[in-house]
């Protein structure tokens, strides 16, 4: 019996959310094909949440569910997010971790820590 894990991102997508949590920025200077003039954009610094998607090949551990079971990511730098999605791509596991379990396992395994944006602490 294995359980596997996989990222799902949701966002943050709206230019709004950057906005309004006053995300580090540069301003670019750029040619539009559209607008067929020097047009400057803001490039936001990056950052992903959203959840972990786990699945289980044994219809008979307790945790099994057709539909599969979900964990929460908070929003992170989108570097973290990305190393969090590499390492869950590898991990397989006997029974069902929490999200407690699976944050802790990461930042031993890697010796990453991470850096959840603007929410308290995820308890590791």
């Amino acid at each position: 019996m294995a359980w596997t894990y996989s990222t799902n991102f949701m966002g943050p997508i709206a230019i709004r959310w950057y906005e309004e949590n006053n995300i580090p920025y540069t301003e670019v200077t750029r040619y539009s094909k559209i607008f067929d003039e020097e047009t400057t954009v803001k490039v936001y610094e990056q950052y992903a949440g959203g959840r972990i998607d786990c699945r289980c090949d044994d219809i008979n551990d307790p945790d099994y569910s057709h539909y599969g079971a979900e964990l929460g990511v908070p929003v992170l730098p989108a570097s973290e997010w990305n190393a969090l999605s590499n390492w869950c791509d590898k991990l397989t596991t006997d029974t069902l971790l929490t999200e407690e379990e699976l944050f802790k396992r990461y930042e031993e395994e890697t010796g990453e820590k991470l850096h959840p944006f603007n929410e308290k602490p995820m308890g590791i």
